[in-house]
């Protein structure tokens, strides 16, 4: 065989070679990207999946991954705007974060309802509650279409602004449209504890699965807004963090009172979403004996919104029952609601012996439907007006803690020269104020 033909023979043999390899190379990278595609459809149907038992972190890293996996997956990117809103409002929410957040979902290219959720959740992890209502009336005005994520994330906007009622409307909605997930459905019990809506809150709670550690802290505080002191949460404060961010303050909260207490009210207080929440974590400490826990949340609540009356209403009643009469009255007439006003005015009429006055308060509560100071029958008595209290009446108001009912248990004993039993409630003061240091006087002066 000629060398020539020898030459030929060996060119197109390395031909068949390098050409098979090209084939071979293709076949590969198309097999490649195929297992690439059908990986990111399993992580984002995984993703769904821990969403809905509430592991946000590991919901959002299953999405972050299939993102990566297939860059031009529909799913994928939906999956992880989801995600991450989710982990924004209920995991880690922080002001630059949900920046990116809206940053990338515009870079993406997701409109309508997607955009929409982006948008809220953001407003929602910067804690601005003005601008997440404005965003909530503005796409009811636009007709943005919902859905379980969207409505999750409305729900939450609602609650920031101190709306629980429509707020556990919209989480009534997200649950309804997203089947078996956690996190809807431990949001709308919050919005109904938050409305007072009791018994509501106790029948949607027993129907929460998969969540054991949140619905716990949530039935504690359940417990505790009754004024039930009885009620337990048993919160291990290492596992705190691991619990949504909806229920972390109630559970940091729920300390106070027990070994653990210095890790309660500043931590919780760190965390809150809302003055609703401020002023649930000042009620649990109310009802766990700690005065100035309950202080410092509802001046939180009052900070947080200084126009809810809720908020003034818990920051009067908690001076009061520290014996400040003047800072409760500061508060009272710096909010000008006139619950708590009456509330002042008639325990400053009873404090100065004006039993006119006194008695016009309790006429004009009447008349109006106003729910005034629980006590003020109780004050007209020792004034000389009506039935005079007795000690296991005043002990009771006391128990349940009512303002001023502890003042009104010295002045009975003081008015019985009974100054042993006046003593033995004047040794629970630890603050001084004037009309405790009066009162402190009169016994030492016997």
């Amino acid at each position: 065989m000629s060398r020539r033909r020898i030459l030929v023979r060996l060119g197109v043999a390395g031909a068949l070679v390098v050409g098979g390899g090209a084939v071979a190379a293709a076949f590969f990278t198309r097999r490649s990207r195929e297992d690439a595609i059908a990986e990111a459809k399993r992580l984002v149907q995984e993703s769904y999946a821990a969403l809905r038992a509430g592991n946000i972190a590991v919901a959002a890293d299953h999405a972050s991954k299939a993102r990566a996996l297939d860059e031009e997956s529909q799913e994928a990117k939906v999956a992880w705007v989801h995600t991450t809103g989710m982990s924004l409002m209920e995991a880690d929410g922080d002001g630059a974060r949900a920046v990116g957040f809206v940053s990338e979902v515009r870079r993406l290219g997701l409109r309508g309802t997607h955009h929409a959720f982006a948008n809220l959740a953001a407003a929602v992890a910067m804690k601005n509650d003005r601008f997440a209502r404005r965003l909530v009336d503005q796409h009811k005005e636009q007709n943005v279409p919902g859905d379980a994520f969207y409505d999750f994330a409305a729900g939450a906007a609602l609650d920031l602004d101190c709306d629980p009622a429509l707020a556990e409307a919209a989480f009534s909605r997200s649950a309804s449209q997203w089947q078996d997930a956690v996190l809807p459905r431990l949001r709308r019990v919050r919005s109904l504890l938050f409305d007072e809506r009791f018994e509501e809150a106790r029948v949607a709670l027993s129907e929460v699965r998969g969540a054991d550690a949140a619905a716990v802290v949530l039935a504690a505080a359940l417990g505790r807004m009754q004024g039930d002191a009885s009620v337990q949460a048993h919160v291990d404060p290492a596992t705190v963090v691991d619990l949504p961010r909806s229920v972390r303050p109630l559970a940091q909260a729920l300390l106070l009172g027990g070994d653990d207490a210095a890790f309660g009210i500043d931590a919780a207080l760190g965390d809150i979403d809302s003055a609703l929440v401020a002023t649930t974590c000042a009620q649990i400490a109310l009802v766990a004996g700690d005065l100035q826990a309950a202080h410092a949340a509802a001046e939180a609540a009052q900070r947080f919104r200084p126009e809810l009356t809720r908020a003034t209403v818990m920051l009067v009643r908690v001076k009061l029952l520290r014996g400040d009469l003047a800072g409760a009255k500061q508060a009272a007439d710096h909010s000008g609601e006139a619950e708590p006003l009456s509330i002042v005015h008639a325990i400053g009429a009873y404090e100065e012996r004006r039993t006119e006055d006194l008695v016009k308060i309790d006429e004009e509560a009447k008349s109006t439907g106003l729910r005034g100071w629980a006590l003020l029958p109780s004050a007209l008595g020792l004034l000389g007006v009506g039935k005079m209290p007795t000690e296991p009446e005043l002990q009771a108001a006391i128990d349940a803690r009512e303002p001023w009912a502890d003042v009104l248990l010295v002045d009975l004993a003081l008015a019985a020269s009974d100054v042993p039993r006046a003593k033995r409630v004047m040794d629970r003061w630890s603050d001084v104020t004037e009309p405790r240091t009066r009162r402190r006087k009169r016994v030492a002066d016997r």
